[in-house]
């Protein structure tokens, strides 16, 4: 019986999404959409009580993907019902006010009557950074400062709007009256970025694309390009002097092996678009550092105590000359022979070129990882204790409780901001 209900639920769900594709709209007409957006609601709750009996029946994860592919269908066909309605609603009052703007009374604008502007799409993001200020002051001003609309509408609008990893940040809020203000705060903390976009646009503006050929369009294309990016970091608050510094901070980062770029990112407390002197400065403090680590190995001492452990060692037998079976070497030549900076840099290299424990295809951290970054935040923390990372700066040379790392930049617990949820982050981390 509950089966049959299901089927009924999920029908009368493709009947609406049917009716509003040839809808022609009249009172009548809406009235009935209405109507019908009402009874799914009440239906919704029955819906899901029926749905955890048929887990006992069918198994959980068989019953909760059922439940998930009718409420993604249910939500779709509600917020295209809830929207087209507000179109229909909203059409009249726009003529109205373009024929009162246009004349001072109504007989004298029939030239206003019958014009119809052209429909507005929702603003789109798909958590491109360099589309997040964009996307924030369309959003902000089409539907979050729109006082006719309620937050469930708000939110419906909002998660249509989202796509791909965007989409992913509000994933965990479902849709009621209560949650749009939480979602929408975490999508802005998500993207509300200073540093990551002046950056981004830096390194978009520093890399600019070759011009294929010499005509006017390939010539338009690299002036758009370049006078776009620079309009975005001037929109950031840039000054001509600061996007200067932008670009030599974009080269010097770009230029940075991995192990180094992340102390120096271990070394930021905020938001704030870094200086270039500072980085030099960092960068400075790391080869004196290195200078110190390299000549504390070479001390006289040290040279003493790897010579004792040397021969403590037995001598290895080697063929004699005559041997037939163990022909004679040619020495090594000496352009052959690796110096001990040689050494150095190569067991630099090999130690910091590890491969990525998320994507094991990579040589590159996990914070960096593409696979790591398309996951949902739930997905992340699955994805981090399965390798072992630690929670707080996602490496596995330590756990979690003996890392001196900074904190989430979201709500500052004992976890990465890559792994922060709005519904109990700490309890989360507490688990591991």
């Amino acid at each position: 019986m509950s089966k049959n209900k299901r089927r009924v639920f999920k029908g009368q769900i493709t009947s609406l999404g049917n009716v509003l594709k040839v809808y022609q709209d009249s009172a009548k007409e809406r009235v009935k959409i209405r109507e019908r957006i009402e009874r799914l609601r009440k239906q919704l709750d029955n819906f899901n009580t029926k749905q955890d009996e048929l887990g006992l029946i069918e198994g959980f994860e068989q019953s909760e993907a059922e439940r998930e592919a009718v409420t993604e269908l249910y939500d779709d066909v509600i917020a295209t019902a809830i929207t087209l309605l507000q179109e229909v609603e909203q059409a009249p009052t726009q003529t109205t006010t373009l024929r009162n703007a246009d004349s001072p009374t109504l007989s004298t604008s029939s030239t206003a009557i019958g014009v119809h502007l052209p429909k507005i799409d929702l603003p789109k993001f798909d958590g491109r950074l360099e589309k997040s200020v964009a996307f924030k002051d369309a959003f902000s001003t089409m539907i979050h400062a729109h006082s006719g609309l309620s937050d469930i509408q708000k939110l419906h609008y909002l998660r249509l709007s989202l796509s791909s990893k965007a989409e992913s940040a509000i994933e965990s809020f479902t849709i009621s009256e209560d949650n749009y203000k939480a979602a929408w705060d975490q999508l802005i903390e998500t993207y509300d970025n200073t540093r990551a976009l002046v950056l981004q646009h830096a390194a978009l503006l520093r890399n600019t694309p070759t011009m294929t050929d010499d005509t006017a369009e390939s010539i338009r294309d690299m002036i758009n390009h370049m006078q776009s990016q620079i309009r975005s970091l001037e929109a950031l608050g840039r000054s001509w002097e600061n996007i200067a510094n932008d670009l030599l901070a974009s080269i010097a980062i770009s230029k940075m092996s991995p192990g180094t770029k992340r102390e120096w990112e271990q070394t930021l407390s905020d938001t704030t678009v870094p200086k270039i002197a500072d980085i030099f400065r960092h960068l400075r403090n790391a080869s004196h550092r290195c200078r110190t680590e390299n000549s504390t190995t070479n001390t006289p001492v040290a040279i003493k105590n790897r010579a004792s452990a040397a021969s403590d060692t037995p001598p290895r037998q080697t063929p004699t000359r005559t041997s037939p079976a163990f022909p004679r070497k040619s020495p090594t030549p000496p352009w052959k022979v690796s110096s001990p900076r040689t050494a150095r840099r190569q067991t630099f290299v090999s130690a910091s070129q590890s491969s990525c424990k998320i994507c094991n295809t990579g040589y590159h951290p996990a914070y960096q990882c593409q696979r790591f970054l398309d996951m949902s935040v739930k997905n992340r923390l699955q994805a981090t204790r399965k390798a072992n990372l630690c929670i707080n700066c996602l490496q596995g040379d330590h756990a979690t409780d003996k890392c001196n790392g900074g904190k989430c930049r979201v709500c500052h617990g004992r976890h990465n901001t890559k792994l922060h949820r709005d519904a109990s982050p700490r309890e989360e981390v507490r688990k591991t």
